[in-house]
């Protein structure tokens, strides 16, 4: 055994939230505490024995208070606006709170990332077929949680590393292709010329079932504003994420989705350094859902990277971490 430690956490939140409606405008404050005790207790530690330094045994508390405002103002049943303001944090986990590797330090009281979030967005649903959703979105991230490199890349610092702010896009739109065709090809006829009944013809999407293809779209600008890596990419920050994919659902009795993710290329320290590069990659899944037994059994499979892409999505101090190849998993889902 190289490294062996016991960690423990505990959470504690209250969260409270209402909605005033006031005609078509609807607003909803909220508040959240937030608690974090997080504790690692080192009982070995190779690294630690062949520099003489003490094995860990450290604690660490997080209190957070948050905030948060929403707003909406439908226009139409069908079509609305909406914005909101909300805070959020991550404190620092345990690899950051207390590292355990002999080559990363904490530079000194590492504070939890504090940060606040602005969107403002319209989406609409002006078919049974059709959703679509867009909103701009700013990031204002302080405090950041991230990496340098010293003695020539050998030493991982972790520390605040100053303030980043993203701005970024978000598009998503989904489409019911059944019930676009049964729109097109099954229109409902007026009982007579002058008559507003329809004259009801079976629905396709209750027969065949539903087949919905969907894309999602985020385009992302971020920068550090301060700090010593002012000017440079927040770690893990892409300029694009895009989701495509089909789900097929007959009835909620079966349904089969085959979703594929795009990711644009980043950096795995805040420095930005040539070997922390992730180029961009691509993964897609497929899972399977089927209902055997009422609304209360059903059994569920997958295959996740379904072409057996070779990627890595993450890159650590002690190198780069290789995304899974091929998988498969199969089950069964019971709920009552």
């Amino acid at each position: 055994i190289v490294n062996q430690s016991y960690r423990q956490t505990w959470y504690l939140s209250t969260f409270a939230e209402n909605r005033f409606q006031f005609g078509k405008l609807s607003i909803t404050p909220g508040v959240r505490i937030e608690n974090i005790w997080q504790s690692v207790r080192e009982t070995v530690n190779a690294g630690s024995f062949q520099t003489g330094e003490p094995l860990s045994d450290d604690t660490v508390y997080n209190f957070v208070p948050l905030f948060g405002l929403g707003a909406e103002y439908a226009f139409t049943p069908e079509i609305a606006a909406y914005g909101n303001v909300s805070q959020a944090y991550r404190p620092p986990i345990f690899s950051q709170a207390v590292p355990t590797s002999p080559n990363t330090v904490v530079d000194g009281n590492l504070q939890e990332s504090f940060v606040v979030n602005y969107e403002v967005g319209f989406r609409g649903n002006p078919k049974s077929w059709l959703t679509w959703d867009t909103s701009f979105f700013v990031v204002d991230n302080s405090d950041l949680i991230g990496t340098s490199t010293t003695d020539n890349g050998n030493i991982t610092v972790i520390q605040n590393a100053g303030r980043a702010v993203t701005y970024g896009w978000d598009l998503s739109t989904e489409v019911d292709l059944v019930g676009l065709a049964d729109q097109i090809f099954n229109p409902k006829d007026p009982v007579s010329k002058d008559s507003k009944d329809l004259i009801r013809h079976s629905n396709w999407v209750d027969t065949y079932g539903s087949l919905s293809v969907y894309t999602a779209l985020t385009l992302m600008d971020a920068k550090f504003l301060s700090g010593q890596n002012s000017g440079k990419t927040p770690q893990y920050s892409p300029d694009y994420l895009f989701r495509v994919g089909a789900v097929y659902n007959w009835r909620d009795r079966i349904k089969v989705a085959l979703m594929g993710n795009f990711v644009g290329s980043s950096y795995a320290d805040d420095t930005n350094t040539a070997q922390r590069f992730i180029p961009a990659y691509n993964v897609w899944d497929l899972t399977v859902e089927a209902k055997v037994y009422k609304d209360y059994v059903s059994i569920i499979g997958g295959v996740n990277n379904v072409f057996d892409n070779l990627y890595y999505a993450r890159i650590r101090p002690d190198g780069i971490d290789p995304a899974m190849p091929r998988n498969w998993y199969v089950g069964a889902k019971v709920e009552f």
